[in-house]
């Protein structure tokens, strides 16, 4: 019997997750309530960088691998780049928060 050969799915995983990393890592620029979905980050980091390793080390598809861990990677980075912008747009909702309060007041 032969032995049917697996074409990625360790590569798959580990971009899949990067790239849903990479989402949750940039949504708090849409709003910054979305800064509580950014601790996903650092379950999913993980695991997308351990499916690229594996990836790698059964030769599976190379390329996808390393951008899978190279998404991950900048998606556990990226708030800290972004932390600026993050606090902007949390002043910035707070600011509407309370002149929505004083219009209800």
């Amino acid at each position: 019997m032969e032995e049917q050969k697996v074409n990625g799915g360790w590569s798959k995983a580990s971009i899949v997750l990067g790239v849903i990393a990479m989402i949750f890592a940039l949504l708090p620029l849409v709003s910054a309530w979305f800064m509580f979905l950014t601790f996903l980050n650092y379950f999913m980091v993980p695991i997308g960088i351990i499916c690229g390793i594996v990836a790698i080390v059964k030769h599976q598809n190379l390329k996808k691998s390393i951008i899978g861990m190279v998404l991950c990677v900048l998606a556990i980075v990226m708030p800290f780049i972004l932390a600026e912008y993050y606090l902007a747009g949390a002043a910035e909702s707070v600011g509407n928060m309370l002149d929505a309060f004083d219009a209800i007041m």
